[in-house]
């Protein structure tokens, strides 16, 4: 019988772990934490009469299947397990400091392996939250600051809040129905 959180879910950073509750001694278990495009071979060692496992990963978030073998070709009840691998907790915020009125900007935050990490985000000033984005109102006026407040289970994430200062939109690309009318001809007729 297995038992362990560390069946089912671990987040990066972490240590997650497991046990095999075993009849004998001296088994040879394995153990493999992998996707489609990444591979973990876990060490299973014996311990006070069952066997454990603990390990730390740096992998990209998502579903992965734990696969536990005995003998490196039997399978244990259960094998393989369905296992959700978390982003560790978030250590970096990035956004751009400048917006015009009307823009959308992507504000990103990233575990210490680079990973994409959830967060909340909260906006002051002329500009509006919208999922993992800010938007800036189209009434905003240039030199406007707006503060982008990302957190995570209520704390703030280091680098946060992020100024964000609002800009003069650029001219429409001439010849767009936005452009103004060129001004007429001048000099002799």
């Amino acid at each position: 019988r297995c038992r362990g959180d560390g069946l089912r879910r671990c987040v990066n950073g972490r240590c997650a772990s497991f046990a095999i509750d075993a009849p004998h001694k001296n088994l040879k278990f394995f153990a493999a934490l992998e996707s489609a495009t990444h591979r973990y071979e876990l060490d299973v060692v014996e311990e006070d009469g069952t066997y454990a496992c603990s390990y730390l990963v740096a992998a990209p978030p998502g579903p992965y299947e734990l696969s536990i073998l005995l003998d490196d070709e039997v399978p244990v009840p259960g094998s393989p397990f369905t296992t959700t691998v978390a982003a560790g907790a978030p250590c970096a915020l990035a956004g751009p400091n400048e917006a015009a009125p009307g823009e959308k900007i992507d504000i990103d935050v990233r575990d210490a392996y680079g990973h994409a990490a959830d967060f909340d985000l909260r906006v002051e000033g002329p500009a509006a939250a919208a999922g993992n984005a800010v938007v800036v109102r189209t009434d905003a006026t240039p030199g406007a600051e707006i503060l982008v407040h990302a957190s995570r289970d209520g704390r703030p994430i280091r680098g946060s809040p992020v100024g964000v200062r609002v800009v003069p939109a650029p001219p429409p690309p001439v010849g767009s129905p936005e452009a103004p009318e060129p001004p007429p001809p001048t000099g002799v007729p």
